[in-house]
């Protein structure tokens, strides 16, 4: 298992119910960042990467590559995954009365800050409820120690030392060293969080306490208020009280003072999760310099994964899982007139029957011709048009992609196969080295539109990753309306580019999706008007080339 599901099933067992909760992006941005919407399933969690470079990075947190900081990597990532899960239903569920609440202040920033705290109070009881008490105690609560042990040492101002003793407070680790006049201050706020809890105060009356409390500190605030959640608002330039780094021994001296267990650095739980966050890291660098060497000389922009969005993937699949499984239905038969039968049958598929028995939805026994060399040596890249000459709409590409892939799944079999989407840019769906798995769904899910079409730049950068895995056929399939735009001579080079694969040992065919201009560049391709066609088209591409 990738480290992607993993979190996506934390994130998923905070929500009320997953057919309707906020989409979890992973991974996406420099830091983690929630965004609440109107509708629930439009809300957005994003947490980053943990990335190996120069020792770690969680979002702007720095670890060494130790034994401290791969146990605190892995808290982190899970931690902000969690509290940012069960945080999202809260704010949605309360945007109006928080809302209405913050515009009614002077200070944004404060009035932020306030409702945040909130929020992750809140949120940290609904991870208790849902994962227990060992999973907080052994995941959220040292990602609170480590947050606390970056809070800055040495305060340069009254502000910024009231700000250092309330955070303390808030994290669960009261300051020792704070003046009376600031201990009473952060006391104070404490004993009005705890009431929202116990439900014992109205929403609006609590945060208006609370923002009355941080009135009584002076000065700017500063907008990152927790390390491993979101930042708020920027009023000009992100400003912090952490430093980038935790300091272990910090750690350990807030640890003892809270009489916290010594933890272990080396447990079970903390290997495994950074063997994964290793293990895809590892992987997504492999990807991502194949990719590098592919699009280097061509016209695209950016290049890398989409971000991973099961939430959409999975709430797309339940829309038209009748479509889908008709067409994978269809898919199948074709298919499975390709293996060995209880009478022995064998041999190359016969493609104009096992067309008519797609079209019919009948089994027939005569489908095959008898071949001694059935065995099949191929590779397979599906490139996938993005861009905004498909008509802008991302559901319509994502829908797309989805029967496409899941179509692929079942006739392309045992044979490396690939997935890709491009516009101006190009990107990764499934690597030719991945398996068909929740983590390249989620890519689909992760799908947007947008750019122009670089249709020929697309098909040179696919071919070369083709090529790294080259069998003794390969083939790319292109779905697009074959409408190239973007610079002149684009039209020229797309017949150079698909010369250009033929002559590499690579076939271009084609689906054309609500337009015949495929056909001027690829003759044979065939086409479209709406994703329940998909099937056919592609079998009888596959079946025709594969034959």
């Amino acid at each position: 298992m990738s480290l992607y599901p993993a979190l996506f099933a934390k994130f998923s067992s905070m929500q009320a119910e997953l057919a309707e909760s906020p989409r979890f992006l992973y991974p996406a941005g420099p830091s983690p960042f929630i965004k609440i919407e109107k509708r629930l399933r439009d809300c957005v969690v994003g947490i980053p990467q943990v990335r190996e470079e120069a020792g770690l990075r969680f979002g702007n947190i720095v670890l060494k590559n130790d034994e401290f900081g791969r146990y605190a990597a892995g808290r982190l990532v899970m931690a902000s995954t969690c509290l940012l899960g069960a945080k999202a239903l809260f704010m949605w569920l309360f945007r109006k009365p928080i809302s209405e609440w913050m515009e009614a202040r002077d200070d944004s920033l404060r009035a932020h800050y306030v409702a945040n705290v909130v929020a992750d109070a809140v949120a940290k009881e609904r991870i208790v409820e849902t994962q227990g008490a060992e999973f907080y105690k052994n995941v959220v609560a040292p990602a609170d120690v480590i947050s606390a042990s970056m809070l800055a040492k040495r305060p340069a101002s009254l502000p910024e030392l009231a700000q250092v003793a309330l955070a303390r407070s808030v994290l669960g680790f009261p300051s020792p060293y704070a003046p009376s006049p600031i201990s009473s201050i952060a006391e104070d706020f404490m004993t009005e969080l705890r009431t929202i809890i116990r439900g014992g105060s109205c929403l609006q009356t609590l945060l208006g306490d609370l923002y009355e409390l941080t009135a009584r500190i002076p000065g700017p605030w500063h907008s990152v208020y927790l390390p491993y959640a979101n930042a708020l608002p920027k009023a000009r330039a992100e400003t912090s009280i952490f430093s980038a780094t935790p300091d272990i021994e910090a750690f350990e001296e807030i640890r003892a003072q809270a009489g916290i267990e010594p933890p272990n650095y080396d447990d079970a739980f903390g290997q495994d999760l950074f063997f994964e966050i290793s293990r895809e890291s590892k992987r997504s660098e492999k990807v991502l310099g194949r990719l590098a060497r592919s699009a280097s000389r061509a016209n695209l922009g950016t290049f890398g994964f989409p971000p991973s969005d099961l939430a959409c993937y999975r709430q797309l699949y339940e829309e038209m899982a009748p479509q889908i499984r008709r067409m994978v239905e269809q898919a199948r038969m074709v298919r499975n007139v390709l293996d060995e039968s209880a009478f022995e049958q064998a041999g190359n598929v016969d493609l104009q029957v096992a067309i008519q028995a797609i079209a019919s939805e009948s089994y027939r026994d005569d489908t095959f011709v008898r071949d001694e060399d059935i065995m099949k040596d191929e590779s397979w890249a599906v490139l996938v048009d993005a861009s905004l000459s498909l008509g802008g709409i991302s559901r319509e590409l994502k829908s797309v992609a989805l029967c496409i892939a899941e179509i692929a799944k079942e006739v392309i079999g045992s044979n490396p196969w690939g997935m890709f989407a491009f516009s101006d840019e190009f990107y990764c769906i499934k690597d030719f080295s991945e398996p068909y798995d929740s983590l390249a769904r989620s890519r689909i899910g992760g799908l947007t539109t947008g750019g122009l079409s670089h249709i020929p730049d697309a098909i040179r950068a696919c071919r070369q990753m083709l090529l790294e895995h080259a069998r003794e056929r390969n083939y790319i399939i292109l779905v697009s309306d074959g409408l190239p735009s973007g610079y002149p001579g684009i039209e020229k080079e797309l017949a150079g580019s698909i010369r250009e694969a033929g002559m590499s040992g690579v076939a271009v065919a084609g689906i054309g999706i609500g337009s015949n201009r495929i056909k001027k560049y690829i003759p044979n391709a065939k086409v479209i008007s709406e994703p329940g066609e998909l099937a056919r088209a592609f079998s009888e591409i596959y079946f025709s080339l594969s034959s």
